[in-house]
């Protein structure tokens, strides 16, 4: 029983998980306002993250059956675009809402792992004599970072170009959380909230 309790925990220690605080407001004019489209905008210059971040959103959004398309397809970064130009692919598109995330702080906090050893032994009998062995294990004794990132988003209403809601947030992972991780955090808690807030359906 030690022994899996030991194991489950090694397995969670070593796994990337985060977890994500989020307040939000909506603007009042927009609060009949549903949205029922959305297009998904993370403005980052490194592509791998602003692809690994939007395809967070499009994907915590379906499993809600919410319809949302995102920049990286709809809007390639090779191009640049006017502003009849954008117009025209979000009327195409049926597009509502435009949602946009940026990331406002980023950081590391450093935690030590306090030095721990156990020491295992054994006994044998030789002739007359006693002889022992043992052996000791050591762990600990480093420090972990761990990532914080705040970021905020805002819904932009289409036909007005208003932001008729937005959100801060503080996402905390562990010492295995990759940027991915993060960004699942993050969409789970910003779809769940645009959802119980009954901005999206």
């Amino acid at each position: 029983m030690n022994r899996l309790f030991i194991l489950f925990f090694a397995l969670f220690l070593i796994c990337g998980c985060a977890d994500t605080n989020v307040t939000s407001f909506r603007d009042p004019d927009f609060k009949d306002t549903v949205y029922k489209k959305l297009l998904i905008v993370v403005p980052f210059s490194d592509l791998d993250l602003k692809k690994t971040a939007e395809e967070s959103l499009q994907k915590a959004f379906q499993a809600k059956e919410i319809e949302v398309l995102i920049g990286f397809q709809t809007i390639p970064p090779t191009r640049d675009f006017s502003y009849e130009e954008l117009s025209k692919i979000l009327k195409t598109n049926g597009i509502d809402g435009v949602l946009i995330l940026a990331v406002s702080d980023y950081w590391k906090d450093q935690a030590y792992v306090p030095e721990t050893s156990t020491s295992r032994g054994s006994a044998y009998i030789i002739g007359n004599s006693i002889q022992y062995n043992s052996t000791t294990n050591k762990s600990g004794g480093y420090y972990i970072s761990k990532p914080r990132i705040k970021f905020e988003c805002r819904l932009f209403d289409v036909k007005t170009g208003k932001v008729a809601w937005m959100a801060t947030s503080m996402t905390r992972g562990n010492a295995f959380a990759n940027f991915t991780v993060l960004a699942d955090s993050l969409a789970e808690k910003i779809v769940q909230y645009l959802i119980d807030e009954k901005v999206v359906e």
